[in-house]
């Protein structure tokens, strides 16, 4: 059974998603200053994704999750432990990157569905 989206979910995982802006954006203006590597091109994309995350995250999860079964992602070589905190990692990496296509299609995919 799928979950569906409401606000605990999409607020932690905002939560999730500002955290790494704000460490990227920290990383990314510790060596130059603010005025000289800013683009507001990329600024705006920044805050975009963030907030687009846990849209990308819930299609991902429900893609994945159609395929296979809850017990998959936690059984194996899949466990809970410490090694799996890198494959969390990469998790996240990848629903930022594709949190504005994604996302955004998730939430034209919700507007559709609410709207008929």
């Amino acid at each position: 059974m799928r979950h569906p989206l409401n606000k605990k979910y999409y607020l932690n995982n905002l939560l999730i998603s500002l955290s790494l802006l704000a460490l990227g954006l920290s990383v990314w203006f510790y060596k130059e200053p603010l005025y000289e590597t800013a683009s507001p091109r990329y600024l705006i994309v920044g805050f975009c994704s963030a907030f687009l995350f846990p849209f990308s995250r819930k299609l991902i999860e429900n893609t994945c999750l159609r395929f296979t079964s809850r017990e998959f992602w936690t059984t194996g070589l899949l466990t809970e432990s410490p090694g799996k905190n890198g494959l969390y990692v990469i998790y996240f990496f990848i629903c930022m990157i594709t949190a504005i296509p994604l996302g955004g299609s998730f939430f034209i995919y919700l507007g559709i569905k609410r709207a008929t």
